[in-house]
């Protein structure tokens, strides 16, 4: 089964952010109502009105254009290490893992998106993410809720252990 762009980022909101999603939800409702999420296809009348606008204005997750987000399009595994990046930089987390990391073996490298190279560097490196196979990384497929859950299980464990 595969996952939209929308649930992901809820899925990020909610459960990396627990820890002060009270305070992030009390914000967040004083401020939405001047708050807009800049693209035409997210209105407020979305049930995940909130946390895209959260995102977007916290900076870890941006929309397909300046206009349009595609909720309900498929993520894909290079859109996942992309916002889990960002999310780890927005909170302060170590993400030198990509720095060194060398992806240039992979015989799919050519496929990642400009914008998604250092984040699937810091993916691999960090061991969130893994090939596909021992020669490839499949950038552009749309990841499966279980390669999901084990990105997110393995952020989660990553991050609680260098911020404990």
């Amino acid at each position: 089964a595969l996952l939209s762009v929308t649930a992901f980022v809820c899925v990020v909101f909610t459960f990396l952010s627990s820890h002060d999603l009270k305070s992030a939800r009390a914000h967040i409702n004083t401020s939405v109502k001047t708050q807009k999420s800049g693209v035409t296809d997210v209105n407020e009348k979305d049930w995940f009105y909130n946390d895209i606008c959260i995102g977007i204005k916290e900076g870890y997750i941006k929309g397909k254009s300046k206009d349009i987000f595609a909720p309900n399009d498929n993520i894909t595994r290079e859109q996942i290490a992309t916002i889990i990046y960002r999310y780890a930089k927005y909170k302060g987390f170590d993400v030198s893992d990509g720095e060194n990391t060398n992806i240039l073996s992979y015989d799919d490298v050519n496929n990642i998106s400009e914008y998604a190279i250092s984040s699937m560097q810091y993916a691999c490196g960090s061991g969130l993410m893994l090939g596909k196979t021992n020669s490839t990384l499949n950038p552009k497929d749309n990841a499966t809720r279980a390669e999901i859950a084990a990105i997110l299980q393995r952020f989660i464990e990553k991050n609680q252990k260098t911020n404990t």
